[in-house]
């Protein structure tokens, strides 16, 4: 063959591998850019880059949308849901990485020009002006072509022949995908938002657990020695603004909640000069500082990320809503007038305390003959013993739901509050525990196991057991408040002598068991559960789960937390501890177990740990 021939054939066969090429990336299409028409697998592509991801999705998506929150990744915990309910609006959140101002303006800018807009949120915070705009090309990091205003032609080409390793990176998450979320593919396409199921049933625990579990997370941060983009920042907030008003659209523009290590990271001159000059071109909401929220790190994710709940107190502070628990000293309205006494606060240290150490003790059966005394089983003479030396010493005796209400209203709790609990819903905690709490003026939480109730024998066995009250014998018992009922499982507390080789350890899944078969068999036994306990539980009452045998995961928590469960509770010993304001604080709670053998005096040094600030 001749060389002109065989140049022909190698020309041809370039051009074939480089349409291949560009046609596998189109197909797979591993960052949004061509509208992802095959996958559809918007959560992966905002992952690589929400920059170029999102802009792209509002492209096929922004009818859906009249209003837009615009920041960093820290603006992912201003919910869209809130927003919409408090404005009649349907808000879509364009976080993305960086608190690089210049891009967020940018992309305002550009959906202000080409959508529809009635409202507008800009967060803003002090790493604006350390670095203010996107210069790279790197694929994961670029801006869009269409905010930045950079050539159409080099933008396409470059995701057109961009690394085929991205696509099959996206092919192999693709496959490898579960019912938790994973770090390919974090953000939620419908609001912009991270998708924080696991990050919000994280175990959160004491101040000093937390920070012993997060000790990465929250290092500490460098000093920042130069902030060189204060003008640019100021100036792009007034162009925005600016626009904003001509074309009559609504701007809200906040100051981000911060942990008090990433505060102080920042001179108070810089950040002095940054509000000061904010506050001559717009009016906006301050979270920062040291604050009640920025003092403690369990309002946090990291030290540079907010929770969600944090979020949800900084929209509520701005509406007004007091149906949410927000710090007295959460949130000012900074204005030219007041910048200079805000810049004082800013610095001042909160003096108010917002978490409470709840001692959760653990009883199970009660018997009035001590030669039926076991692990799990003490005499009521004992039982009376605790609760007087619990009453003589100041206790009161709280529910769930009265810590529910201190954690999301805000509500007081008394100075020395227990809380007494019962597992499996045994009838002698009505017989003989009742009434023993109600001489005391106290309550108990009782864990039902649903299969059991009202039995005497293991479910369809002739195997007899300790006898269970049934809703009927325990109604009387909650209508007059001396008992609430929460969930033990309706049939995942097991024994392995009685249901065999195939029987589960608590709500763990089954050896052979796939991960869908478990998350159903999870959700089945929850609605069977609460089948049983609900038509005698008001309709208002907390949702709890008490695991049996403490045993518990990532994916139970999840499904609970799905369900509606706000309170779980495990039999690791230790002192509760909830802070107002953070639901989180109330999974997988500590419990003391109660025996025969713990006498009063054993019994104060457990509780008298407690101290509630």
């Amino acid at each position: 063959m001749k060389l002109h021939k065989w140049l022909a054939l190698f020309a041809g066969m370039c051009v074939v591998t480089a349409a291949l090429f560009a046609l596998f990336n189109v197909a797979v299409d591993p960052f949004g850019v061509f509208g992802d028409r095959l996958m559809n697998w918007y959560a992966y592509d905002m992952t690589q880059n929400p920059r170029v991801a999102k802009l792209a999705y509002l492209e096929e998506h922004h009818d859906d949308y009249d209003s837009y929150v615009i920041g960093s990744s820290k603006v992912s915990s201003i919910s869209c849901e809130k927003l919409n309910n408090y404005m009649d609006a349907s808000f879509y959140n364009l976080t993305w990485y960086g608190g690089k101002l210049g891009d967020e303006v940018a992309a305002a800018s550009y959906i202000l020009e080409n959508y529809e807009v009635k409202n507008m949120v800009l967060l803003l915070e002090p790493q604006n002006a350390q670095d203010f705009i996107t210069t790279t090309t790197d694929l994961k990091e670029r801006m869009h072509y269409k905010a930045d205003g950079s050539s159409t032609l080099h933008f396409y080409f470059s995701y057109l022949f961009a690394n085929p390793n991205y696509a099959i990176d996206k092919i192999d998450a693709w496959i490898d995908q579960g019912y938790l979320v994973e770090p390919a593919a974090v953000y939620i396409p419908e609001t912009g938002v991270y998708n924080k199921q696991r990050r919000d049933v994280e175990p959160i625990g004491s101040l000093d657990e937390y920070l012993a579990n997060n000790t990465a997370e929250f290092a500490a941060l460098p000093t920042v020695t130069s902030m060189p983009f204060i003008e640019q920042c100021v100036e792009s907030v007034r162009q925005l603004k600016q626009r904003c008003e001509e074309k009559d659209v609504n701007l809200i523009v906040l100051m981000a909640p911060q942990y008090e290590g990433e505060f102080l990271s920042f001179s108070q001159e810089h950040i002095s000069q940054l509000w000061r000059g904010l506050a001559e071109v717009v009016d906006f909401w301050d979270f920062s500082g040291l604050n009640s929220i920025g003092q403690d790190p369990r309002y946090f994710y990291d030290s540079k990320h907010f929770r969600n709940c944090v979020g949800d107190m900084a929209l509520a502070r701005i509406f007004g809503d007091g149906s949410v628990y927000v710090p007295e000293d959460f949130g000012t309205l900074v204005t030219s007038e007041n910048v200079e006494e805000r810049l004082t606060e800013l610095w001042t240290p909160a003096d108010s305390v917002q978490n409470a150490q709840i001692p959760i003790l653990m009883y199970h059966s009660l018997t009035e003959n001590p030669d039926e005394v076991s692990s799990m089983t003490m005499t009521v003479d004992t039982f009376r013993s605790h609760m007087e030396t619990l009453y003589q010493a100041g206790y009161t005796a709280i529910t769930y739901e009265d810590m529910n209400r201190f954690v999301m209203d805000g509500a007081p709790l008394p100075d020395k509050p227990v809380i007494i609990t019962f597992d499996d819903g045994y009838a002698n905690n009505l017989t003989l525990g009742a009434p023993v709490l109600q001489s005391y003026g106290y309550c108990a939480e009782i864990a039902v196991i649903g299969c059991s109730a009202g039995k005497d024998t293991y479910k369809d066995t002739d195997t007899p057991m300790i006898p269970h009250f049934s809703m009927e014998e325990a109604q009387p018992w909650i209508d007059a408040g001396v008992i609430a009922l929460n969930a033990h499982s309706y049939d995942m507390h097991q024994v392995a002598e009685l249901d065999g080789e195939n029987c589960r350890s608590g709500v763990l899944p089954l050896p052979d068991e796939s991960e869908q078969e478990y998350i159903a068999a999870l959700e089945q036994d929850y609605a069977a559960l609460s089948a049983v306990i609900d038509p005698v539980m008001p309709d208002d009452a907390v949702r709890a789960f008490t695991y049996p045998y403490g045993k518990y995961n990532e994916i139970s928590e999840v499904v609970l937390d799905t369900m509606g469960v706000t309170v779980t509770v495990t039999t690791e010993p230790g002192m509760a501890e909830v802070v107002r304001g953070l639901p989180q604080s109330m999974r997988v709670l500590n419990r003391f177990a109660m025996t025969e053998e713990v006498t009063p005096q054993e019994l104060l040094g457990l509780v008298q740990s407690n101290r509630n600030n």
